[in-house]
């Protein structure tokens, strides 16, 4: 998979530029913001400089993430790249694409500048190239049946408990985030927030048996079962259960034991390396 890795580092390279021109546009428009709240400080004025200021701790963490790749000598995805494809699948699919594919997108990109095309171009390219990468990453790892799980952290309810505020955090922010684009405009912000919390579960533990929070704490979705992608829907739907986070204190965990998975942590690091 040498090539495949080529071209990966050629996609990330064309990513780092853009990504540096747009940090650049952020700053620029955190100033103007800046100035805008001086003047008038109100509820949207006060949003939109937040806004701005999590993008833009966002984008450098994730350009850091990109750098770090190009630069290391081995062929294993850093976890800051692995971090930022998270974030790249579960806010794109989940907040950018029902906009794209339902609110008129080609005239949306009309309306865009040269320079704005472009990032369009090479942000999608970017996001395509990674999902595909990773997930032929985890999955290839999951198929060896040599690998070895270190240890089950299913009865662990301090990485557990991590893993969900870190989930929270960031289903909360693409909510955010989601509830400003056209599509979701006219939702009220708790619809928004348990729609997309269904989907960041399912699409992420589907792909990459990780969410947010597993990726940091490196943790992954475990099942024995045949039907990998139908243990993770019903281990999702088991999410919406009332009261199915207060089964983590002593009820028996409903979502992993219902769907017969499990969350195990596995020395994945340097595993993950093209041959």
């Amino acid at each position: 998979m040498n090539n495949v890795y080529k071209i990966l580092l050629v996609v990330i390279g064309l990513k780092i530029i853009v990504g540096i021109t747009y940090i650049k546009g952020i700053i620029e428009s955190i100033g103007t913001n800046l100035e805008s709240l001086k003047n008038n400080l109100d509820f949207d004025s006060l949003f939109r400089l937040t806004d701005l200021c999590l993008t833009l701790i966002i984008s450098i963490v994730i350009t850091i993430g990109l750098v770090l790749q190009v630069l290391q000598k081995n062929k294993s995805l850093n976890l800051w790249l692995r971090v930022s494809i998270i974030y790249y699948t579960a806010f794109y699919i989940l907040a950018s694409l029902p906009s794209l594919i339902l609110m008129d997108s080609l005239s949306f990109v009309a309306r865009m500048t040269s320079l704005e095309k472009l990032r369009f171009f090479v942000n999608t390219l970017a996001i395509i190239s990674l999902i595909i990468v990773y997930t032929i990453y985890i999955n290839q790892f999951f198929k060896d049946k040599n690998h070895k799980i270190t240890d089950d952290v299913s009865d662990k309810r301090d990485i557990r408990f991590l893993n969900y505020i870190l989930d929270f955090l960031m289903i909360a922010y693409i909510s955010f985030r989601a509830s400003k684009y056209p599509f979701f405009q006219n939702w009220d912000y708790p619809t928004v927030f348990i729609l997309l919390s269904f989907f960041y579960y399912f699409s992420l533990e589907t792909l990459f048996k990780q969410t947010m929070g597993k990726v940091i704490t490196g943790t992954h979705v475990y099942s024995q079962k045949y039907n990998y992608i139908g243990a993770v829907f019903l281990r999702t739907l088991c999410r919406r259960i009332p009261f199915e986070p207060l089964s983590f204190f002593g009820f028996g965990r409903w979502h992993d034991t219902l769907s017969k998975t499990e969350i195990v942590k596995i020395n994945i690091e340097q595993k993950l390396e093209y041959k």
